[in-house]
């Protein structure tokens, strides 16, 4: 994003260097001050929607970890108080009778093979919730992403645009390269 800003900045300075060269800085000396004011404009709104959508990243990830652990410890916790309350009645069903014994062992396992299980099935839950927020957040920043260098391109066309117009070319002479459409692709993919 920052090799996309030094190239707009540079091709403000080339034309800029142009007209002083040509000795047409007094005629256009206002209307390249406004095309370069433009595309500053545009570079700081892109910085400032890419930081955004990274603090909002950062935040959604960052929360979802909290999440993720503060479940773990939960069924970690509860798990412990299972196993520790089959335990005790299982030393209580001893002192009874072996045949008691036997059936609250039985018992305390399947308690706690079952509280386990629920345990485990939270944590996969959760873990379940926490990779879809993230990946939520990031669609999310690729969409600002993709949004802010659309910006960038509308605001490169409109200045070579501008700059154009100022130089009196035709439409299809330039003397600035085309970077719109190779600056759209590049971020797309495409």
């Amino acid at each position: 994003m920052k090799n996309l800003l030094w190239i707009l900045i540079a091709v403000v300075v080339i034309g800029g260097g142009y007209f002083v060269w040509t000795g047409q800085d007094d005629d256009l000396a206002p209307e390249v001050n406004e095309a370069a004011e433009e595309v500053e404009d545009a570079a700081e709104a892109v910085e400032e929607e890419a930081n955004e959508a990274q603090e909002a990243t950062e935040d959604a990830v960052e929360g979802t970890v909290e999440d993720v652990q503060n479940a773990v410890e939960n069924a970690v916790d509860q798990a412990t108080e299972a196993v520790e309350g089959a335990v005790e009645g299982a030393q209580e069903a001893v002192g009874d009778a072996t045949e008691a014994a036997t059936d609250a062992a039985s018992d305390a396992v399947d308690a706690v093979s079952d509280a386990v299980g629920d345990a485990l099935g939270s944590a996969d839950d959760t873990a379940d919730a926490a990779a879809d927020t993230a990946s939520d957040a990031a669609e999310a920043t690729g969409d600002v992403a993709n949004d802010a260098a659309g910006a960038v391109s509308d605001a490169t066309e409109d200045t070579v645009d501008a700059v154009s117009d100022a130089l009196g070319l035709d439409n299809g002479d330039s003397a600035l390269p085309d970077v719109g459409n190779d600056t759209q692709t590049g971020v797309n993919g495409e």
